[in-house]
């Protein structure tokens, strides 16, 4: 995973889109069902959470704020790959409670 250029380093949503759905996939072609995830979205998930088939993780009604989603996968044989791919998440504030901009709106 050295060389990581064809994934978004970051993305950014609005308060609104605070529901949202990741995937993520393993070059491993061999016996693909056997592949093995572990991700975890830092400040919601405590652990990692394992997946055995599954692609993808669910969030719902996420807090603005700043996170860090981690995952990291195994080749059939069920050995992880050391390195984990990182994707930053920011979620906005709706703007009327962004700084003193919801005190000029009162």
């Amino acid at each position: 995973m050295k060389n990581q250029s064809y994934l978004p380093k970051e993305i950014n949503l609005s308060y609104n889109q605070n529901f949202f759905t990741i995937e993520f996939a393993s070059l491993d072609f061999t016996a693909p069902e056997r592949n093995i995830f572990e991700y975890k979205l830092e400040g919601v998930d405590k652990d990692w959470i394992k997946t055995h088939g599954r692609r993808f993780a669910n969030y719902t009604d996420i807090n603005n704020g700043k996170y860090k989603f981690k995952v990291r996968g195994s080749n059939s044989s069920g050995i992880f790959n050391p390195e984990e791919a990182v994707l930053r998440i920011i979620i906005f504030p709706p703007f009327w409670k962004h700084g003193g901009l919801g005190c000029l709106l009162y």
